[in-house]
């Protein structure tokens, strides 16, 4: 069902997801103000979920341009900053953390996803619909049409970069003209000036007006042969590495021991200890945010977050609250 709905609201354009969104929040608000039986306002949902797929247009099938991109995020800003002739393609991945072994197997993917879901914690959306949503993705990138022009989005981020490299992997022996853009660079060179430089983590930091100006403006080579050719040799060298964490460095995909951010953690973890005296417990999603707020590079904070949890299991920090999300639980460094 959260896949269904998902699906009805992406395929809204931006106006109609607003005017839709105004008039159910409306009716909402009614019920709300109202003394009416809880089966009549579990009524009045279903009518709204309803009323929210009669809004569909059919499947549109005149796209002229494809985009695949790293994220929801990114992908939504690209559909709110291009025209509707342009189809996107948001494929949610983690790809800097997990083994990545034969991803493109059903068995790579799934022992992928018993990794992600032992060691970190997905939210309920994800945990249900990780698999299918992998599979749907797929199908839409192997659908693409021959002749079809592909836009790969990336940034100078482990997750991205080693994104765009799968990708290409899995469209190796397609025969469409690929583009590449950086959003990292692209940044750079069009808006630093003198006085301000631009430091764009991942593509879903951009404005969708400025994803649209840099699509027209450095969206026009097409990859060579060659390097397409050595984007998924690199892949291949990834996906037969043991570690489960990749880093971006020096303009390249490094992968590290999972331990690799450990001391900084556990460093942060003791600061909020001084602060909050010897006694008190430090709600993990601070320690987190703090040490996250201070990293230059990309990291995705669930990683972090399990990493804290190591800390616990290790008898290095007590905990406090039940730890299925960083929001419910708290730690102090033990005595």
């Amino acid at each position: 069902m959260h896949q269904k709905i998902r699906d009805s609201i992406e395929q809204l354009s931006g106006s109609e997801a607003r005017e839709f969104l105004y008039l159910a929040m409306a009716r909402l608000e009614v019920l709300h103000s109202s003394d009416v039986p809880k089966e009549e306002i579990m009524e009045e949902i279903n009518h709204i979920i309803q009323d929210c797929s009669s809004l569909l247009p059919p499947p549109r099938k005149d796209f002229h341009t494809v985009h695949i991109v790293s994220g929801d995020s990114a992908a939504g800003s690209l559909r709110f900053g291009l025209e509707r002739e342009h189809k996107v393609i948001g494929f949610q991945e983690f790809f800097a953390m997990g083994p990545l072994w034969k991803l493109e197997e059903k068995k790579g993917r799934k022992e992928r996803y018993e990794w992600l879901r032992d060691h970190i914690n997905l939210d309920d959306y994800m945990e249900e619909e990780y698999e299918s949503r992998l599979a749907k993705v797929m199908e839409e990138i192997r659908a693409i049409p021959e002749g079809m022009p592909i836009v790969l989005w990336t940034a100078d981020n482990a997750d991205e970069q080693v994104f765009v490299r799968y990708i290409l992997h899995v469209l190796q022996d397609k025969k469409n003209e690929i583009r590449l853009i950086n959003t990292s660079l692209a940044y750079k060179q069009l808006y630093d000036t003198a006085d301000t430089f631009h430091f764009l983590r991942q593509t879903a930091e951009a404005h969708p007006e400025k994803l649209k100006e840099i699509l027209e403006k450095k969206g026009s080579s097409p990859l060579p042969d060659e390097e397409i050719r050595l984007f998924v040799k690199e892949w291949l060298e990834l996906s037969n590495t043991k570690e489960v964490l990749r880093i971006w460095e020096d303009d390249g995909i490094k992968s590290v021991p999972e331990e690799y951010y450990d001391e900084q953690l556990l460093y942060h973890a003791r600061e909020a200890q001084k602060e909050n005296g010897k006694n008190a417990f430090i709600k993990s999603a601070r320690i987190i945010g703090e040490m996250y707020g201070q990293l230059e590079a990309m990291v995705n904070d669930s990683f972090l977050e399990y990493r804290l949890r190591t800390f616990v299991y290790s008898g290095i920090l007590e905990i406090k609250g039940i730890p299925k999300a960083m929001r419910n639980y708290s730690v102090r460094v033990k005595q």
